[in-house]
């Protein structure tokens, strides 16, 4: 294990409408591991978050434990050079004011700094982290802000966002002023003298959403897109929202889309997804209520300010997957994703979803996961160059605690 840089420098309320008919197909398996976490814990361990692909072919990613203190680690998959990868441990948390247990999406800046959020910290509400590059391969981290000890401005961070101007964007899975303390939409912006400044962007208080547990999706206007995982009209299951800035400095919540309280019992609990069209797509992972595996949604905007939403697939457990993670789309509009669990061996999937001309959907299972040397129970997909798919799981691999994969 070394500890150099070899990459990190360089670089509207809603009903289901319809269920579309979904044929669950086969396709050969191209899954290849990258790396396999040793079960020492050394680089980590259960690191089943979304990974960073860079322009030079490197993966960065975050795992929750393991490291010096098994408080979770920062690290690096370089790009092969003569097809070989090597890992680089870039920090290791130490459940101090640093921090513990990091996860979520992490961000780059034009600098080649890296952010990222984690648990504990100083008042134990979570932090926001920055690692900067050093001389001689190492880094530096910094925590950059630090929530509490009180609960007005958020409790829990998750994953960030980042603009052109270097801003950070995020959401908290509870804390701020609003009703119930549902979280928070924040920016943290820097300063001149190197420190940061945080602004509540928005309170969540219930019926317009509760308790975000995703990062959020920035478009070219500089409108934020997000959802949540509870609230939203009639004690609904959670929302879609859009969050735009006015010239007086506020923002305004529109929710484009509320989960109703019914029948399936699923949350939207990760990112959207846009198409070029400026469609949304996004998944929702089901409670303990059968059958509540999970599905993938459409959001289509009417050229009104509403939108039309439809269901296009319903996983059904065992036999193609059950609690969805994020999804990411190629250029011809298809989408692709894993599910933590179900399929053939109960350890996750990952899928295609192919828009047919008719427009209905049609998925292929890519690959049945078993908990063994391929992995288990997968994360978010970030995809590369072409159709080629790179993700982590939590489980599985040589040392029985995650591995880093590509899916061709």
């Amino acid at each position: 294990m070394s500890n150099s840089f070899s990459g990190f420098a360089r670089r509207s309320s809603w009903m289901v409408l319809a269920v579309v008919f979904t044929v669950n197909a086969s396709a050969q398996s191209n899954e290849r591991v990258l790396f396999s976490f040793p079960k020492s814990g050394a680089d980590g361990t259960y690191a089943g978050h979304p990974l960073y692909l860079d322009a030079s072919g490197n993966l960065f990613g975050t795992a929750d434990n393991g490291g010096e203190k098994n408080e979770g680690t920062v690290f690096e998959l370089s790009a092969p050079v003569q097809g070989v990868r090597k890992l680089s441990v870039l920090y290791s948390f130490k459940n101090g004011s640093d921090g513990r247990n990091p996860g979520g999406a992490i961000v780059f800046d034009a600098s080649g700094n890296l952010y990222g959020a984690a648990l504990g910290g100083a008042d134990d509400d979570g932090v926001i982290y920055k690692l900067t590059p050093s001389a001689g391969g190492t880094s530096t981290q910094s925590v950059i802000y630090t929530f509490g000890p009180t609960y007005v401005n958020g409790m829990y961070p998750n994953g960030l966002t980042i603009d052109a101007a270097g801003n950070l964007y995020g959401t908290t899975y509870e804390g701020g002023t609003g009703y119930g303390e549902y979280g928070t939409v924040f920016k943290l912006a820097p300063n001149s003298d190197g420190t940061w400044s945080l602004t509540t962007l928005y309170n969540f208080s219930g019926s317009d959403g509760a308790l975000p547990m995703a990062e959020l999706v920035l478009d070219a206007a500089g409108n934020l897109y997000g959802t949540t995982s509870g609230g939203g009209a009639d004690d609904g299951f959670g929302t879609v929202f859009e969050l735009s800035s006015s010239s007086g400095g506020t923002w305004t919540e529109k929710l484009l889309c509320t989960f109703p309280y019914g029948r399936y019992y699923e949350r939207p609990q990760t990112a959207v997804w846009f198409d070029a069209a400026g469609n949304i797509y996004g998944t929702t992972a089901g409670s303990d209520t059968t059958p509540a595996y999970g599905s993938v949604y459409e959001l289509t905007p009417n050229g009104d300010g509403s939108w039309a939403s439809q269901t296009l697939h319903r996983f059904g457990g065992p036999s193609d997957g059950s609690l969805p993670a994020g999804l990411v789309g190629d250029s011809s509009g298809d989408l692709f994703g894993t599910t933590a669990s179900g399929g053939a061996d109960n350890d996750g999937i990952a899928y295609e979803l192919e828009k047919n001309a008719d427009g209905q959907w049609t998925e292929k299972i890519i690959h049945n996961f078993t908990d063994g040397n391929d992995g288990g129970f997968p994360g978010t997909l970030v995809r590369g160059a072409g159709n080629v798919f790179y993700g982590a799981t939590y489980a599985g691999g040589s040392g029985e605690v995650g591995v880093i994969f590509e899916i061709d």
